[in-house]
């Protein structure tokens, strides 16, 4: 099972995913939210607390969409669109629980205990109007995008589902890591730009992509930065994004290959008050003394790709 898409940094055509459903449990909301929250409370006695809270976020968002809204609950998450009741069930199924679930395997620990709400659309201009209406996005080549203060994530399905792994990641990232670095940050999110589940389907596993080109263009100009730098600037770089997001990616598709990635995540996580850089937790993992030799074997690697 192999998906793909472009970022929303730069303009790409996406492959089209593949995946199998997976069985999840039958608490669900169609429009109208309101009259669905209701319905739900009665039939929870406990009150269950994030339940409640994807409740009330069911109905806001369903507000915002407008009168075709279906929203779709499957707590933490909150699926709403106006595309069918069927398609989301179908995309909870087939994309968002198995994904969520090997990330959660691979990396992360802390589960949300708050709503995350996925705003999905089909159509191009759907996404396009609310994205202008809503979010006072310009219009630019995004497939998608992550809102960190509201936990919202907005995505145009026009270009494949790819997307929503990259933001899934961010989403849920930022529950179990939130003081994670940006270029770690994006680098992960882009690494499952292109990527497949395991033959178990427990983890996934990014694939080389596009990016590379990006990369070894960028070695050969001098517009990479060295990895010291890279790890040490606050954020990518607004006017050489596309090279910080390949330089991030296939950093942790090294890391992968080398069997680490999941061990750098969590070492850097624990570690990060006193390795705020994440430096000292590269060279343990790859049992090296200095990031010089990290940069040496990274080099190494990108030229036999």
């Amino acid at each position: 099972m192999t998906w793909g898409f472009g970022s929303d940094a730069d303009a790409h055509t996406p492959s089209v995913p593949v995946a199998t459903p997976t069985k999840v449990d039958d608490t669900e909301s169609t429009q109208p939210a309101a009259d669905v929250a209701k319905r739900q409370q009665s039939t929870n006695p406990s009150g269950d607390l994030l339940t409640r809270r994807c409740e009330q976020r069911a109905v806001h968002v369903s507000r915002q969409l407008g009168k075709d809204a279906k929203t779709l609950i499957r707590a933490p998450f909150v699926l709403a669109s106006p595309m069918s009741r069927a398609d989301l069930e179908q995309l909870y199924n087939d994309v968002i629980h198995p994904t969520t679930q090997a990330l959660q395997t691979a990396y992360f620990d802390r589960l949300p205990d708050e709503p995350i709400t996925l705003v999905v659309f089909s159509r191009e201009a759907r996404y396009r109007e609310y994205a202008q209406r809503v979010d006072r996005r310009p219009m630019t080549g995004y497939y998608g995008y992550y809102l960190r203060d509201e936990r919202r994530v907005v995505i145009n399905l026009a270009t494949g589902h790819g997307t929503l792994a990259h933001e899934l990641t961010h989403a849920l990232s930022h529950f179990d890591f939130a003081k994670m670095p940006e270029w770690f940050d994006e680098g992960l999110a882009s690494l499952h730009e292109e990527c497949e589940f395991t033959t178990d389907g427990l983890k996934l596993l990014g694939l080389p992509n596009w990016r590379l080109a990006q990369l070894r263009q960028a070695l050969e100009n001098g517009r990479m930065l060295t990895l010291t730098a890279f790890t040490t600037s606050p954020q990518v770089r607004i006017e050489e994004k596309g090279i910080d997001y390949a330089h991030g990616r296939y950093l942790c598709l090294y890391l992968q290959s080398r069997g680490v990635l999941g061990d750098f995540y969590r070492k850097y996580r624990t570690n990060y008050a006193t390795d705020p850089y994440g430096h000292r937790s590269l060279c343990q993992v790859l049992h090296v003394n200095d990031l010089d030799a990290v940069q040496a074997m990274f080099l190494d690697w990108i030229d036999e790709q």
